[in-house]
């Protein structure tokens, strides 16, 4: 089968070439790959700035179908519809993992980074990752799991998000509106602000439901909110999903005093800030790192229910042949999400039933 590796450290070494089928092992499930999403830490480890495992299968946002299970697996079948968490293995004996906090394990692998991922025909993944996709949710949106579990676990568990507050999103990637989006179904006045660079973004996240958009380098944020806020001096609730310095001094400009950012932006390297406001505007500063199990079963409800529809992010379905075009367009912010699938270039997003 085909996959697209990882081949060695550094910038580039990115190929797509023949691999061994994966057989699963006892307590392992295949999946035939049906959809896979570009996310920006694909194409961190394609630029050599986010350490991974090579050789390695890349991807970690994936869904599909079982076509075999290994010895001592209970409760799937082949056939079952399902996706899979990221996480390929933890310790199972420090504290995080005592505490059922798996994503902060000293010894966490994730699949499509240490161990062979969803950027091929199949994967093979432990038991313990998968979770069935549920009847409304198709292939395309069970790939978009991972993301939106990212801000479940960021939004109603490291924090509460709740009818009435001010949301200000910084950053309109696929996270930040995502964010953005769960924002509001949980009943928030929602502000996403970007750059001048982020206008086609921004105007989805108008599409998807936000109530105001605003560009920072033509517009005023601090002006745009102080009326929504009605004095109260900024945000509720910021979220900070760009992952830049500027951002972050934006959001202890523009989060009120005692109000909350929550850390969702990576960076690629150490910023300086004053951090002074912490204290003397009594910011709570909450970071948020990956999901638990319990992120990917309500994002599973919410595309289940409605409240969520991540498929409006998506902008282009992409044989994995064609790859370098979907890498190219995720680093150029053309579109919101680029999914990629093993099979032929879908038109459609529906592929439930897609072989």
């Amino acid at each position: 089968m085909r996959g697209l590796r990882k081949l060695a450290p550094g910038p580039g070494h990115i190929e797509l070439v023949d691999v061994p089928d994966p057989e699963p092992g006892p307590g392992e499930v295949k999946i035939a790959v049906q959809a896979a999403g570009v996310c920006g830490t694909d194409l961190h480890i394609a630029q050599g700035t986010y350490a991974s495992s090579p050789p390695v299968t890349m991807g970690h946002e994936f869904s599909g179908k079982v076509s075999a299970v290994g010895a001592g697996v209970d409760g799937f079948e082949i056939g079952d519809r399902v996706m899979s968490e990221p996480m390929a293995a933890y310790c199972g004996g420090c504290l995080f993992c005592d505490r059922g906090q798996m994503n902060l394990c000293s010894e966490r692998l994730s699949y499509g980074v240490n161990v062979n991922g969803g950027f091929a025909e199949s994967v093979v993944v432990r038991q313990g990752a998968i979770h069935r996709l549920p009847h409304d949710v198709d292939f395309v949106s069970g790939a978009m799991t991972e993301p939106l579990a990212v801000c479940v676990h960021a939004l109603t568990e490291r924090t509460q998000i709740t009818a009435g507050q001010l949301v200000l999103v910084l950053g309109p990637g696929p996270v930040g509106l995502l964010a953005a989006m769960l924002a509001k179904a949980h009943g928030a006045t929602v502000v996403v602000a970007g750059t001048a660079i982020d206008q086609d973004r921004l105007d989805v996240a108008r599409a998807v439901g936000a109530d105001l958009t605003v560009t920072v380098d033509e517009v005023d944020l601090t002006e745009q909110l102080e009326a929504l806020s009605m004095g109260a001096g900024g945000a509720d609730v910021t979220i900070e999903a760009a992952g830049v310095a500027g951002s972050v001094e934006a959001a202890f400009k523009n989060t009120r005093k005692a109000g909350t950012i929550v850390q969702l932006g990576l960076f690629d390297e150490p910023i300086t800030l004053d951090y002074s406001p912490v204290a003397l505007r009594e910011l709570n500063v909450i970071g948020s790192f990956a999901q638990s199990w319990s992120s990917f079963e309500g994002a599973l409800e919410l595309m289940a229910r409605k409240r969520v529809n991540v498929e409006a992010l998506v902008a282009a379905i992409l044989p994995l042949h064609e790859w370098e075009q979907a890498f190219h367009r995720a680093e150029q912010k053309d579109g919101t999400k680029i999914i990629l699938t093993p099979g032929k270039r879908i038109t459609a997003f529906r592929v439930k039933d897609a072989e």
